[in-house]
């Protein structure tokens, strides 16, 4: 989901985000539309899901910045919150994965 709510970094548009990526990152798959992830009147219907705790069950932490990691398993349920500071390719990440 790019969005531009983090300091501006993301102020390309859908095309050149989509450009972008492509060439820097590999990315073969579709990207959605930039959107808003924050809470507030333009959030993503996804964002809002992922951050309301009477939605999703448990989850209030919004994005705190870029790459602000959401774990959903194959009924629908979120099941982990990772920040930014925690790679991808953690240990705690690839076991929660599993």
């Amino acid at each position: 989901f790019p969005a531009n709510d983090f300091k501006e970094q993301e102020k390309g548009d859908n095309a050149s985000i989509a450009a972008f990526c492509q060439r820097n990152y590999g990315v073969r798959f579709l990207l959605s539309q930039k959107t808003s992830v924050v809470p507030g009147p333009l959030q993503h219907p996804v964002y809002r899901w992922l951050t309301d705790p009477a939605q999703n069950g448990w989850n209030s932490k919004a994005p705190s910045w870029n790459f602000s990691k959401y774990l959903v398993d194959e009924q629908g349920r979120l099941t982990h919150y990772f920040d930014p500071s925690v790679s991808p390719l953690d240990e705690v990440v690839l076991k929660a994965v599993e």
